[in-house]
């Protein structure tokens, strides 16, 4: 890959969407992983993370080729990372074997309002690499056209936060 443009962004994350809903479907989707670079097999892995200043925006997109993936969009970030500032921060999970769930996001616990923590944000070098590291968990998250239809988003494994880590980003 090429290390200087667009294909040399590669993305590394693993999560489960769980029905929180009353009505559920009878399995949950399975758990989606991504670990590629920006076209390989067909996926798109796309990292903004341009200082404005003081700040950054950070805009993420992982999405697979079978359709299943998370973007952020519009979360404002410190130069080195931390907490997510202001409120304009939104997350889509996109899958095609249950909904897209459609919410906003921040470094706080999730609410009905603000359904998606995006936390411990950190941007380092990781090998010689410049690296963002992120953890994203959803409580309730509502899909996207239907509110009362209810996803949870954690890790793979567990009910803790899943993990996100991307490098090549545009700004680092």
């Amino acid at each position: 890959m090429d290390a200087g443009g667009e294909a040399a962004v590669h993305a590394s994350l693993a999560w489960r969407m769980r029905c929180a809903s009353a009505d559920c479907p009878l399995e949950d989707p399975p758990a989606r992983t991504i670990d590629h670079f920006n076209g390989q097999d067909g996926h798109e892995i796309l990292c903004d993370l341009q200082f404005n200043g003081e700040t950054r925006r950070m805009d993420l997109t992982a999405r697979s080729a079978s359709g299943y993936g998370i973007e952020v969009r519009g979360a404002q970030i410190g130069p080195e990372g931390g907490r997510l500032m202001g409120s304009f921060c939104q997350i889509r999970v996109f899958d095609p074997d249950d909904v897209t769930i459609l919410t906003s996001c921040s470094s706080s616990n999730p609410t009905a309002d603000t359904a998606c923590q995006i936390n411990r944000v950190d941007i380092r070098d990781v090998d010689g690499v410049p690296t963002l590291l992120a953890e994203l968990r959803c409580a309730g998250a509502p899909e996207e056209g239907r509110p009362s239809e209810l996803r949870d988003v954690t890790s793979a494994t567990a009910s803790e936060g899943a993990q996100l880590t991307f490098t090549g980003c545009a700004g680092l």
